[in-house]
């Protein structure tokens, strides 16, 4: 059993991991083929389209969860697929409505940039191509088909990366506006979504729609969503707000910086939180001390790799994105600096989840976007691309004070045990 465990892990996180591997590369290929200016507005647009899809994947969690659950109703299986595919509809129908009403905002904000007529709505279509495309990998993962899990999201990551070189040789003048360029985004994941639903889900499972079973997803998925939307928005707020105070080439200059370091978020987070259902198991036995233990070790293992990166910021910026980008050395130097905090909290965080305290995380959430808004309308108007450094600095050290605060309070007895 443990053999069949490991191997599942292994072959699930490699998948995983070369799956989004792809968007990386996509970023690279972008950058090197366009402009700096260009890749300044990419930047921004993917960050609003990874904003909205990756906040309802907690969508697809809430259904590997309850796929999960063991119950004599041989339609349980179809009445928790229905309930799935009636909570996408719903999701996208709410974030539809928020679109329509902050439209004028958001335009004006975040996508503020020429060329950027219609994106909106092409994001919106392209997020919904994707949520429903990537349903197939979550299908893999919920009835235990790790193989397949794997190849979907290698094919899915590197189909469109195929994709959008295959249209960039052929019609590069076209995917050179932003508008064209994420249609792409929305044919690919659209037709996608098409193929898989109705030919690998639907043959094997017909869903049942029961109000019952689509209030249970959504009322368990609810405050995870609105909690990954205010996180993300704090993830992303640097990019949002920085078009605002300084031209889209030194956007494009600190985007490069920016997706290594979104790159070294994801890894990072994935790689700790392997340690999860251990570092669970430990609370749960009142081994606290021998869980913060395993927890420093790995920080301490990563802290190395974060000193190597650090060294070769600017060769690793020119060598993936070009001597043009040469300036975001310095960018990235500050970045991996303001990530220290990050990476403390992140070891608080799958302390929060181990101890079932998800609420602590909403409300340092908030704090990290509220800090972030005040100190980034502050630091980007004076010192600019800097100035969101800075505020990544600021913003990530009341993150994490905040979480260790609230989980200190939390959690009092047991952290006395320790000192």
């Amino acid at each position: 059993m443990f053999k069949k465990d490991l191997k599942d892990f292994i072959v699930s996180f490699l998948g995983n991991s070369i799956g989004r591997a792809f968007s990386f590369i996509i970023s690279i290929f972008i950058a090197r083929v366009t402009s700096v200016q260009f890749f300044g507005m990419f930047n921004i647009a993917f960050n609003f389209f990874t904003w909205i899809n990756s906040a309802l994947v907690e969508i697809d969690n809430s259904f590997i969860k309850f796929m999960n659950h063991k119950e004599k109703d041989p339609q349980y299986p179809q009445k928790i697929l229905g309930g799935w595919y009636a909570n996408k509809i719903l999701w996208l129908s709410i974030i539809f409505i928020l679109i329509s009403i902050f439209s004028n905002f958001i335009n004006q904000k975040i996508l503020n940039f020429e060329g950027s007529r219609n994106l909106l709505i092409i994001l919106f279509f392209a997020s919904s191509g994707y949520l429903f495309s990537y349903g197939i990998v979550y299908f893999f993962s919920a009835t235990h088909n790790f193989r397949n899990y794997s190849i979907s999201n290698i094919l899915l990551g590197g189909g469109l990366f195929l994709t959008i070189w295959i249209f960039f040789k052929i019609f590069p003048e076209y995917v050179k506006n932003i508008t064209s360029l994420f249609l792409i985004y929305t044919f690919f994941y659209t037709g996608i979504a098409i193929l898989t639903n109705i030919f690998i889900i639907l043959r094997k499972q017909k869903p049942i729609f029961k109000i019952e079973y689509i209030k249970k997803i959504f009322i368990f998925s609810f405050w995870l969503i609105i909690g990954r939307i205010i996180f993300l928005a704090g993830m992303r707020i640097d990019v949002f707000m920085l078009n605002n105070f300084v031209p889209l080439k030194e956007t494009g200059i600190y985007s490069s910086a920016q997706r290594i370091y979104t790159a070294l978020f994801l890894t990072t987070s994935t790689f700790l939180y392997t340690f999860l259902p251990k570092t669970q198991k430990l609370f749960a036995e009142n081994k606290v001390k021998i869980a913060l233990k395993n927890l420093i070790r790995m920080t301490l293992l990563i802290s190395v790799g974060l000193f190597i990166l650090f060294g070769l910021s600017k060769t690793i910026i020119i060598l993936l994105f070009g001597k043009e980008y040469s300036q975001a050395g310095n960018i990235l130097r500050l970045l991996i600096i303001s990530f220290i905090p990050f990476l403390l909290y992140l070891n608080l965080q799958i302390l929060t989840f181990a101890v079932s305290k998800p609420f602590i995380l909403f409300l340092s959430s908030v704090v990290k976007v509220a800090s972030g808004i005040v100190s980034g309308l502050i630091l980007m108007k004076k010192y600019g691309i800097y100035g969101a450094c800075y505020m990544q600095m600021i913003s990530n050290t009341l993150f994490f004070l905040s979480t260790f605060i609230l989980l200190w309070k939390s959690l009092k007895r047991n952290f006395a045990k320790l000192f």
